[in-house]
């Protein structure tokens, strides 16, 4: 039983950093596009000042977007290891 339910969690959690590599390269896609876009003064008419100013800094949100993913990675393997080392109540097993 417990084997079914630790196959069943991994193939979940499979699914979910898939998932997830799909959202971050999504997310680094339509930034790069508009980097390109707002290079082009294509966005003057479209988009304030401000945004072009955070679109100008592309690299910095690329690189906190790949921080936050390695931190999300990091949390949910955490969370994982501790389910499987320690009981109900927060015991660790021997």
């Amino acid at each position: 039983m417990v084997a079914t339910f630790v196959e069943n969690f991994q193939a979940l959690m499979t699914q979910c950093r898939e998932l997830e590599t799909q959202h971050h390269e999504r997310l680094v896609e339509i930034g790069l596009h508009l980097l390109d876009k707002g290079i082009k003064d294509e966005l003057d008419s479209v988009l304030a000042e401000e945004l072009q100013e955070v679109i100008a800094a592309v690299d910095v949100i690329s690189k906190r977007l790949q921080q936050l993913r390695s931190e999300f990675v990091i949390f949910v393997a955490c969370k994982f290891v501790s389910s499987l080392t320690t009981d109900q109540s927060g015991n660790y097993y021997n």
